[in-house]
């Protein structure tokens, strides 16, 4: 992105930040003002992101807020959640938006505060496995295979 387009997006985050209604659900979401400086300093960088460069800021910044609103990190390199661009079809024509993708480490986190146990195996495309559930006993055989 050469320098002018990134102080263009830069300039359109800051618009819709004062948005009133979007002012309103950051208040209500992050709650202090230190919180706040962080969730805009997140979505800056989340804007600036060459991927994301065909979606509209409306939905970059409706899906930064998403992710907020489950009280998700928006730092991609945690793999909690992920803003990622969709085709998303209007009318007779499709636009890139940005939409959010959880990651399995933030299923893992949502999991544990809704008290959930959650059990976790790395099974790839070359092991053969099984897993059987009879009540409450639970069996799972794994056959490793290295390719």
């Amino acid at each position: 992105m050469s320098n002018n387009m990134i102080q263009q997006r830069k300039n359109e985050v800051m618009v819709l930040l004062e948005n009133k209604e979007i002012q309103e659900r950051l208040c209500a979401l992050c709650g202090n003002e230190a919180s706040k400086d962080k969730f805009k300093a997140s979505l800056l960088n989340i804007a600036l992101d060459s991927n994301l460069s065909a979606c509209s800021m409306q939905s970059i910044v409706k899906a930064s807020l998403d992710i907020a609103g489950l009280k998700l990190n928006l730092n991609k390199n945690l793999g909690k959640a992920y803003i990622v661009p969709r085709s998303v079809r209007q009318g007779n024509s499709y636009v890139t938006e940005a939409r959010i993708d959880i990651g399995y480490k933030g299923w893992l986190e949502l999991a544990k505060r809704s008290k959930l146990s959650v059990k976790a195996h790395s099974v790839f495309d070359c092991d053969e496995f099984s897993y059987n559930v009879v009540g409450v006993d639970e069996n799972m055989t794994l056959m490793t295979k290295y390719a």
